[in-house]
């Protein structure tokens, strides 16, 4: 069976930062551990390039939405390739194989009696793409995460009856190793103690979005568009945009690996929406913790923000990736120290490491005609292997007059080779 495993849908408001690039480097370590193992491997990564923010961006840079969406995403694409990410897939929700695929999963949720109408009242973010729970006399109420001032917003939207599936959303974060690491459960088990609420899947007035089929005004919310691209992003080149033979590619998916920002959705938009169309669910999510630089939130006010690419070209992809993979355990908040990472990747990579590969080759090219040495099968049960005289040579030498000196001359040391498999 193909693990399958994914990333997030990047949202292509802006280029690509640390944060994005973390996460794909995280997965993308999961997935050459597993071709190592030698299991059939799909990883999947994109963009997710629908949405108010998208088009507000694109509009003040005197661009097309799709114009702004070709451009970010060839950012996303070449920084990956610099970085050697091993992606199988980068699926874009501009895709016309994706609204495809949306409007025929749409269509399944909707014949379930799952897609209900009412009308939304609240303050919203843009940057967000969300309501928040701001009550209706705030005055000038700001987002929380972007500072921005939210938009009071009263229209007709289209529900997803998330609250129908309370019972099994409990039972499915309940199971150990659903949600990893264990300590982000938390989070998530307290939040759906509260009772799960319906949620808006469309908007209004939207052009830049997908249509909802039978609903004429309406636009897809991102979120619901933007989940089901982990499923078109099984289809192979060439595939015509059906569910069915998508599905049948690689779901469900092993892991998905994300950030903290998008946990919530993730643990639960991500389990009914399947549900309601009878789908297998993922087996797990991984998520990860908050950056910071020098024990500060990384902005572009504070101007301390770590472009992915610039770190890529002043420090390499092995010094990089070996210090977010190793030096922050997954799932935690991790600090980026540059005195940490010069230390680290000095200690680590040049001494131990860089020391290993230097003895290794000079052994290679002393003993075995400068070539990695073939592979030699293990031999059976009944063939033994010839015993090897060791001669351990210690640090130092007591004479009988209790002076350090050196030690005595090693004596002639064979190494038989091990019996050739036949």
């Amino acid at each position: 069976m193909t693990y399958t495993l994914t990333t997030p849908l990047y949202y292509v408001n802006d280029k690509p930062h640390l944060g994005s690039a973390y996460t794909t480097l995280a997965c993308d370590a999961l997935a050459r551990f597993q071709r190592l193992k030698g299991e059939p491997v799909l990883f999947i990564t994109g963009c997710d390039e629908h949405g108010q923010k998208i088009q507000r961006t694109a509009e003040a840079a005197g661009l097309s939405p799709q114009a702004h969406c070709d451009a970010v995403s060839s950012q996303y694409r070449e920084l990956w390739r610099r970085w050697q990410i091993s992606n199988d897939r980068l699926i874009r929700t501009t895709d016309p194989r994706h609204r495809r695929i949306v409007e025929q999963f749409f269509a399944r949720v909707e014949a379930n009696g799952d897609i209900v109408e009412g009308r939304q009242q609240g303050w919203y973010c843009v940057a967000c793409e969300e309501f928040k729970d701001d009550p209706a006399s705030a005055e000038a109420p700001e987002c929380p995460i972007h500072r921005r001032p939210l938009e009071w917003r009263d229209e007709l939207n289209l529900f997803f009856r998330l609250s129908r599936y309370q019972q099994q959303i409990e039972a499915l974060i309940a199971q150990p190793g659903f949600i990893q690491p264990s300590s982000r459960r938390n989070e998530v088990e307290n939040f759906v103690r509260q009772g799960l609420r319906d949620f808006s899947i469309s908007r209004v007035n939207l052009p830049w979005g997908i249509p909802v089929p039978g609903h004429d005004g309406h636009t897809f919310y991102v979120w619901f568009d933007a989940l089901l691209g982990y499923i078109t992003a099984l289809l192979e080149e060439g595939d015509s945009p059906d569910l069915d033979q998508a599905l049948a590619r690689g779901w469900p998916a092993a892991v998905h690996v994300i950030g903290e920002d998008i946990r919530l959705c993730h643990a639960l938009y991500w389990q009914a929406m399947p549900l309601a169309v009878g789908l297998l669910l993922a087996e797990r999510f991984c998520g990860h913790g908050y950056l910071t630089r020098e024990g500060q939130k990384m902005g572009k006010s504070l101007g301390n923000v770590l472009d992915p690419g610039v770190l890529l070209e002043r420090c390499g992809r092995d010094a990089v990736r070996w210090y977010l993979l190793r030096d922050i355990p997954f799932g935690e908040d991790g600090d980026f120290q540059q005195q940490r990472f010069i230390d680290l990747v000095n200690n680590d990579l040049a001494n131990t490491i860089g020391n290993l590969l230097n003895r290794t080759s000079s052994m290679a090219r002393r003993w075995f005609a400068e070539a990695v040495p073939r592979r030699v099968l293990a031999p059976s049960s009944t063939t033994p292997w010839p015993k090897r005289r060791r001669w351990h040579k210690p640090r130092c030498w007591l004479g009988s007059n209790n002076s350090i000196s050196a030690p005595p001359p090693r004596p002639p040391c064979s190494w038989p080779s091990p019996p050739t498999a036949t």
